[in-house]
């Protein structure tokens, strides 16, 4: 396909998500952005702007999200109460989220200095998004990173050697706790093969869950998929997968 046939695609593709005047406005902020520094603009339904860096993985997270609606799966408002964003990055996610339920609690993590200053930014307008400095993982281990000068998008985390670790691990389990959680409505999972670890060990929280939402990086992490394919398919979760995403619902929530 010609470039300019892809050129038009994409800008129809921002206004069918936008509308005519935000969607050029919008595309023209995030295609014409060679500078470095910030940008920012406004999305329809959030009363915040939303900011992305310049010369970035954040235009492909944000075109990944808005306009290719890679987590385009509809729950009932009503039913989506409670939402961790793991690997929320600098909360474009946990924005999206909030459109589609604005009464919903979301608690965010993010492990990586840069990435949490930007979603600080982004999400601090909003007293319904929490934000936790630490990365998922089967225990509260120290960790460290495996890649630190990977692009912003994709972070890899190893446990650390004894205490030595930058960076503090958590658990869905002890999210539950200190949280004081009767359940999780939707958890959505992006951590960068992590998924083989927190799926494969300490695994009490998925009777908490209702509906589950996992990029898996086998690629990046030989297992991964093994480990969430089996803790789902064991506890009686449905499965359905579009693109890189994998959707899970509790049988009995299905259709919520």
């Amino acid at each position: 396909m010609k470039k300019g046939t892809l050129f038009k695609k994409k800008i129809f593709k921002y206004i069918k998500c936008f509308g005519l005047y935000n969607g050029l406005y919008i595309f023209l902020k995030v295609r014409r952005s060679s500078k470095t520094g910030l940008i920012s603009f406004s999305i329809p339904g959030l009363k915040e702007p939303v900011f992305l860096r310049r010369q970035s993985s954040d235009f492909s997270v944000f075109e990944e999200i808005y306009i290719d609606q890679q987590y385009a799966i509809n729950f009932q408002k009503e039913s989506i109460k409670t939402i961790i964003d793991a690997g929320a990055n600098i909360g474009l996610s946990a924005l999206y989220f909030l459109k589609k339920y604005p009464s919903a609690t979301i608690i965010c993590l993010e492990p990586e200095d840069t990435n949490f200053e930007l979603l600080q930014k982004n999400v601090g307008g909003y007293c319904n998004i929490l934000i936790i400095k630490k990365g998922l993982w089967h225990s509260n281990e120290r960790l460290n990173f495996i890649n630190p000068e990977a692009e912003k998008w994709s972070f890899e985390l190893k446990a650390a050697n004894k205490d030595d670790g930058g960076i503090e691990g958590i658990s869905i389990n002890d999210i539950i706790t200190d949280y004081n959680l009767s359940g999780i409505d939707l958890l959505k999972i992006d951590i960068e093969g992590s998924e083989k670890e927190v799926f494969g060990l300490n695994t009490a929280w998925i009777n908490k869950v209702k509906h589950i939402i996992v990029e898996i990086h086998e690629n990046m992490r030989p297992g991964a998929y093994q480990a969430v394919m089996k803790l789902a398919l064991d506890n009686k979760f449905n499965c359905t997968h579009q693109s890189a995403q994998y959707f899970f619902s509790m049988v009995n929530e299905q259709n919520s």
